[in-house]
């Protein structure tokens, strides 16, 4: 086979498996949308939807206009960290009409969302030293009663007023979780979306929450997707004609502006462009311009099990090895507190300590400072480590580590895990 014909087949190859990559991407689009009932990623609430149906509830995905929402009551609507452009008129005024036929809007959105605006919702700041909330429900319900803790992650809240009352409250007073009543039913506002989602519904008294919200719900249970279409992802809707026809007489039309080289190029042109790009750079490599000839690499030789065991027991017997050594233990039982209590690399030893013993104890907490202060002594002294004293450090934290992982597989006892 001559050298064209080669080239001619790898970049016939390559061209497929690009088009059938983009359009294996294309495909499994709605599957990685965040918050979407598609989604069983950790962003999804795909768990939350399959809950719903082994409840033995009725529960469908909701793809249409709101203008077409069931007319009888006992219906929830759960809208989760809508995208997009903000409710208009229209349909504010189908959904307030539908809730007030006695349906229920549940509303999962952080405070500066547009659709938070449009029901007249506000939020406020509300931080706490930990993400870790005690709440007391304000309403008698069977299931909003077993909410006792819950995981919240954000510093902001709901602001009540007038039109809205509080379902569930931390210690200190803030609104986490508020409902407004309109007519025989009721909007639900909650703005800390992670509740929700695959890799938290599980946490803390989030089930009971969640069953507070269904199960005395008649009706259908409906997830709405319009919030997570592909249109509302990528391609923004163009304004109607009587929004311009509201301009007054007198105003001056603003000038158009020259469209750049982006913005004639759509979504959809972008993997087209790069495919061109990528064909043009094989051509030219493929015909030695601007690019020296192929040319195959030598085999490169490589170490055998034995140097390599060699090289290691070498490196293991300098004097200052077991301070490093030390070290690595100590910042990786560090780093696994850390991300077993969810917290931040840059939080200080002090936040770090009230942590651990507000969530693991006292004697976890005591042992952990102890053996942080002498390493931090040790290694920052001259003197050299003798294998005792390591072997001795060493086992300490191995303990720490076992203790922790029991801690971690040991089930949280809530409410909710009586289900």
């Amino acid at each position: 086979m001559r050298r064209d014909q080669v080239w001619l087949t790898v970049t016939v190859v390559l061209v497929c498996a690009i088009i059938a990559f983009s359009l294996s991407q294309w495909l499994s689009f709605p599957g990685k949308v965040p918050y979407s009932a598609k989604n069983p990623k950790e962003l999804g609430v795909k768990a939350f939807y399959l809950f719903v149906e082994k409840r033995g509830k009725k529960v469908g995905l909701w793809e249409s206009g709101y203008n077409q929402l069931p007319a009888a009551g006992g219906n929830t609507l759960m809208v989760i960290s809508p995208q997009g452009e903000a409710l208009s008129q229209a349909d504010v005024k189908d959904l307030r009409h539908w809730v007030q036929m006695g349906n229920q809007l549940v509303l999962w959105a952080p405070v500066d969302s547009d659709w938070v605006k449009a029901f007249r919702l506000k939020g406020e700041e509300c931080l706490a030293s930990s993400n870790f909330r005690f709440v007391i429900p304000r309403q008698n319900d069977p299931w909003l009663g077993k909410v006792q803790l819950l995981e919240w992650t954000g510093d902001q809240c709901v602001s009540p007023n007038d039109e809205t009352r509080p379902l569930l409250v931390d210690r200190e007073h803030h609104t986490l979780v508020a409902e407004q009543i309109i007519g025989r039913g009721r909007i639900v506002y909650i703005p800390e979306v992670s509740l929700v989602t695959n890799d938290r519904i599980d946490q803390a008294d989030h089930i009971a929450l969640l069953l507070s919200l269904i199960e005395n719900r008649p009706g259908t249970i409906w997830f709405d997707e319009t919030v997570h279409s592909l249109s509302s992802q990528l391609v923004q809707p163009p304004k109607k004609s009587d929004e311009l026809s509201e301009a007054p007489p007198n105003s001056e039309m603003p000038e158009p502006s020259m469209p750049s080289f982006f913005s004639l190029i759509g979504n959809d042109a972008w993997p087209i462009l790069l495919q061109l790009i990528f064909l043009v750079v094989l051509w030219l490599y493929a015909k030695g311009k601007r690019f020296a000839a192929p040319r195959f690499e030598r085999v490169k030789e490589k170490r055998n099990a034995l140097e390599y065991v060699e090289a290691m027991a070498v490196w293991y017997s300098r004097s200052g090895i077991r301070k490093e050594a030390l070290m690595i233990q100590h910042q990786e039982l560090r780093k696994e507190i850390l991300e077993t209590l969810r917290l931040p690399r840059k939080i200080s030893d002090e936040s770090l300590s009230r942590q651990i013993e507000q969530c693991i104890g006292t004697d976890f907490r005591r042992a952990y400072d102890e053996l942080t202060s002498t390493i931090v002594q040790v290694v920052s002294s001259k003197r050299n480590i003798s294998q005792a004293a390591f072997i001795q450090w060493s086992a300490s934290i191995q303990e720490l580590r076992k203790e922790l992982e029991q801690w971690k597989n040991t089930p949280r006892i809530s409410a909710a895990s009586r289900l």
